[in-house]
């Protein structure tokens, strides 16, 4: 099996489960108690990043997920020179991560980086626990995903320019590093958004409201050798994955609320 190849059956069963996932309409909604939206902005060519990745991938299986609390993991592209392209990795992710800076909600840029409901959070460095600390809204946000579309709504009186951001999350996938810092290391990743789109919403009445469609696959593991793609197979065809939908003002990347669940 060549590269091309192992690529190909990546991006088409990872579009095979978003296709049987959306055979039913699933819907997502916001409860009595906005979530805490978790995010990591990380790298695979960053050798500092692995711990927290772990330390990520242990809300798989908390009991409070997508209800209490959503991890989202960013991966940024700033680490790509050092010989090792990430393919997880966007310039738009860095972006995001520089803006929480910009606008006065983050210290600094740095991997791993955690930001907590919009503002920089350097508990993990401590092994302190998520705060459930105040940030979100209690604003009701619908999203209903149906062949591979998403419908969003959102009340929000008083808001005049509201973007909403749609993110493809996977799991349980192992990718061998073979260059940079990380090198001669298999990664795990869980949370990891594979997938983004975003669009400023409808506004009619203080009711806010889009339809989209689920974002397509952005990795496609162009980093992988041959010797290893049979292994690799194998664990990307036994991932799960989520979504996740959240709105901010027009002009921030601060999440206002959000909603999450598994395809």
């Amino acid at each position: 099996m060549n590269n091309q190849t192992f690529i190909f059956i990546f991006i088409a069963t990872a579009l095979s489960f978003i296709s049987k996932a959306s055979a039913a309409p699933l819907l997502l909604e916001s409860g009595e108690r906005p979530a805490t939206v978790l995010e990591l902005y990380t790298s695979q060519g960053c050798s500092s990043c692995p711990p927290a990745e772990r330390w990520l991938s242990s809300f798989v299986d908390e009991p409070s997920l997508w209800r209490d609390i959503i991890p989202i993991n960013f991966h940024v592209d700033y680490w790509d020179y050092l010989g090792w392209k990430d393919p997880f990795a966007r310039a738009e992710f860095s972006k995001r991560q520089r803006s929480y800076q910009q606008l006065g909600h983050a210290r600094n840029v740095a991997t791993p980086g955690f930001v907590v409901n919009g503002k920089g959070w350097n508990g993990w460095f401590r092994q302190r626990a998520v705060p459930h600390q105040p940030g979100l809204v209690k604003v009701n946000l619908k999203a209903i995903i149906d062949s591979h579309k998403v419908n969003v709504t959102f009340d929000a009186a008083g808001k005049k320019r509201v973007r909403v951001h749609v993110a493809i999350l996977g799991f349980g996938i192992n990718i061998p590093v073979k260059h940079g810092e990380n090198r001669g290391l298999e990664l795990a990743h869980d949370f990891v958004v594979i997938g983004y789109d975003n669009t400023l919403l409808k506004e009619v009445n203080g009711k806010f409201s889009a339809d989209l469609r689920l974002p397509t696959i952005l990795a496609t593991l162009s980093n992988v050798e041959t010797k290893l793609e049979t292994k690799l197979e194998t664990k990307v065809n036994a991932k799960r994955q989520s979504i996740v939908v959240w709105v901010s003002e027009q002009y921030d990347v601060a999440p206002i609320q959000a909603v999450a669940g598994w395809l």
